[in-house]
């Protein structure tokens, strides 16, 4: 399927399909089968290679030596903890066997890497690039990718972007439209989940989480401002359906609040990635990436 602007679709490789309301969108990949589990690997590994060069080296050493040292790291590294766990039972395959790999892992895999190869094809990915091997800016970078591939695929084209990351207090993307507007974007530690997590984020809590993000990025001594207009994005991962509407109907209290005070943010979106089994079909998982967004009734910028 092409985008707005006629450009291949970044995701033609998995299966791709929508259920929309209004202001909510939502996708779905992909099925996959472990029957050649030597080849996906191999395929997958030389796709990583190709859009994070030597920065996957780095990534996969420094969570080796975290592995291996007697004071463990608080957290690992996702797309280490991903390869990590597809690799073991790869190299133990043999063609007799027919081994199982969590289709769950597979699926969050793929998904990682179709947004990276997405994120490639920008000319602001040589800048990025090198933050990946971070872990919480490579969560940012996933959101921040998936986002604008949303944007396109539902309103239009906003290529090119530019980056701002190198400066102080500047959005984290300038999409180059007539009047520019700029994306920043927030992924927040309490809103990166795992699929096994029991606790549930309370609407109380996502209230003063919205309201805590929003003070530090938008105003005059934030990112989004009177003279650099644009949209706050909060990402996550692995979000209940019950906490994404807590947290869009955070937003859209914040916008009843604070939207006339704050003409210049144009919007705030609700950006995630959920991971999920296929209970009707055995040896499948999918990837559900979802975008919300909440304008602003009282936003001066036509955006998005």
């Amino acid at each position: 399927m092409p985008t707005a602007g006629g450009q291949r679709d970044a995701f033609s490789a998995v299966r791709w399909g929508y259920r929309r309301s209004p202001t909510h969108y939502r996708s779905r990949f992909c099925s996959w089968s472990a029957q050649a589990p030597s080849h996906s690997a191999f395929r997958r590994s030389r796709a990583l290679d190709q859009v994070l060069g030597e920065d996957l080296a780095t990534i996969l050493s420094v969570d080796r030596r975290g592995q291996q040292s007697k004071i463990q790291p608080r957290s690992r590294h996702p797309l280490a903890q991903l390869i990590n766990s597809f690799s073991p039972v790869v190299h133990l395959f043999v063609a007799e066997a027919r081994p199982y790999i969590d289709p769950a892992v597979v699926a969050e895999l793929h998904a990682i890497i179709e947004v990276l190869k997405r994120a490639a094809k920008e000319t602001v990915w040589n800048e990025i690039r090198p933050t990946c091997p971070t872990p919480h800016d490579f969560r940012h970078t996933i959101i921040e990718f998936l986002t604008i591939e949303m944007l396109e695929r539902t309103y239009r084209r906003v290529l090119p972007v530019l980056s701002t990351t190198s400066q102080t207090r500047e959005p984290d993307i300038k999409l180059d439209l007539p009047l520019p507007i700029h994306l920043e974007v927030k992924v927040p530690q309490s809103l990166v989940r795992i699929p096994q997590d029991v606790s549930e984020l309370g609407a109380e809590y996502l209230a003063d989480l919205v309201n805590r993000v929003a003070k530090s990025a938008v105003g005059s001594d934030g990112q989004i401002r009177s003279d650099r207009p644009g949209m706050l994005v909060l990402g996550g991962f692995n979000l209940r359906p019950e906490e994404t509407q807590r947290l869009e109907s955070s937003a859209r209290a914040y916008m009843s609040r604070r939207g006339q005070r704050y003409p210049f943010l144009a919007s705030i979106g609700v950006t995630f990635l959920n991971i999920g089994r296929s209970p009707g079909l055995n040896g499948a998982a999918r990837a559900m990436p979802a975008f919300n967004l909440v304008r602003n009734p009282n936003a001066a910028v036509p955006f998005p």
